[in-house]
């Protein structure tokens, strides 16, 4: 419905519909307890907001390049050719963000330790920049395969952008993640969100 723009506006949709179904399910908790919260509650509300925001920001801009190639260029196949060679790229952020996941816990606990924090923030990122480095050389050698097999000899165009793409992801999913989730495991989401 509405092609690019109803993808769009239903996304954001979503995002507000959620907003707005867990404002009203926990409204009776959060406007008429308010003062008999303890404060350790306001923390994690004053996070998980700032947190969502932060997700939804790069959710949005994952989505907007593609709408702006449809729009400077205003041709469907442009747009599809760069759709088709950010799914892969854009979706391998799982990789680092699982790492991330996973590490989470021992970042919180840690958040009083600068040695330890800075020491192990340096060997996130060389650990997260090998691994996606492995998987972006992978990629890259095998582009043309992989058009071919996943999309067909139509898409084949994109082989470029593609390889555009996996270099952007290996900056991205390297510094962008890992910073991005080492500021939120030391409660930083403002810092984070700007």
């Amino acid at each position: 419905m509405w092609r690019l723009y109803g993808l769009i506006i239903f996304i954001l949709f979503a995002q507000v519909c959620s907003l707005f179904l867990a404002y009203r399910h926990s409204k009776k908790y959060f406007i008429e307890n308010h003062k008999s919260y303890p404060q350790s509650i306001k923390d994690i509300l004053k996070i998980s907001i700032a947190a969502s925001f932060t997700n939804l920001i790069s959710y949005m801009l994952y989505s907007i390049d593609t709408f702006l190639v449809g729009t400077l260029l205003k041709s469907s196949e442009k747009v599809s050719e760069y759709y088709i060679a950010t799914l892969i790229p854009f979706n391998l952020s799982f990789i680092p963000l699982s790492l991330m996941a996973a590490l989470f816990p021992y970042i919180s606990e840690n958040y009083n330790n600068l040695i330890w924090l800075k020491r192990s923030y340096v060997k996130m990122l060389l650990v997260t920049f090998l691994v996606n480095l492995l998987i972006v050389l992978f990629l890259f050698s095998f582009s043309k395969s992989i058009i071919l097999t996943l999309f067909g000899e139509s898409y084949l165009s994109s082989e470029k952008l593609f390889k555009i793409l996996l270099v952007g992801f290996l900056f991205s999913g390297t510094f962008r993640v890992v910073s991005g989730n080492f500021l939120a495991s030391l409660g930083k989401v403002n810092q984070n969100l700007l």
